[in-house]
């Protein structure tokens, strides 16, 4: 969201994960703009995230340090980390008790190949990935993927033609289409 800060862009996407307020991108916002009430939220779409695994299934962190499951993990302020790393000190773990928590990938792909080829067992990643590698999922939280903007930008008649694209059914309509995705969110103004 640097770069819209600093002016270099109109749009930034974002899902970062905030525990304390258990909000998606509105306290990042809220940090970043100091005060100076710059930006608008709008929702993209909303996706599920959770567990997923081969054979080896795990319900928490606690079940994946008893079973010594090998863990892959998303890189550290990543929204997926901040969730993981939320949730495992909500069950008083430390990334000690879990084989591989430090293990980083780049993408929720990565976390499914990886799974898939057997060098990991289970991961927090999205919906989408598991059917085409045959994993399965279990639901952890629904993630807001929002669109962040600057307020001059929201009025302008570029952006305000893309909103109504965004509203179309069969816009919509696709976004359902992705396992996982949701579109009912999708425009809605977040702040």
């Amino acid at each position: 969201m640097n770069i819209l800060k600093d002016g270099l862009s109109h749009i930034a996407l974002s899902h970062i994960y905030d525990p304390d307020e258990d909000t998606y991108n509105i306290e990042a916002v809220k940090r970043i703009e100091e005060k100076n009430n710059n930006f608008v939220v709008i929702n993209l779409f909303d996706r599920e995230l959770g567990f997923i695994y081969r054979d080896k299934k795990a319900d928490s962190f606690r079940e994946i340090a008893d079973k010594k499951l090998k863990f892959i993990n998303r890189p550290q302020n990543s929204g997926t980390r901040i969730l993981a790393d939320y949730i495992l000190n909500r069950e008083k773990l430390s990334p000690k008790n879990i084989v591989g928590y430090n293990k980083e990938v780049s993408s929720h792909l990565e976390i499914a190949e990886h799974i898939a080829e057997g060098k990991a067992d289970i991961g927090i990643g999205n919906a989408f990935y598991v059917d085409l590698f045959g994993l399965h999922f279990d639901r952890v939280k629904t993630e807001s993927f929002d669109m962040v903007l600057d307020k001059d930008f929201y009025f302008s008649e570029e952006y305000q033609l893309f909103l109504e694209f965004l509203k179309e059914e069969d816009i919509k309509s696709s976004i359902n289409g992705f396992k996982g995705y949701s579109s009912e969110n999708t425009g809605k103004i977040k702040i």
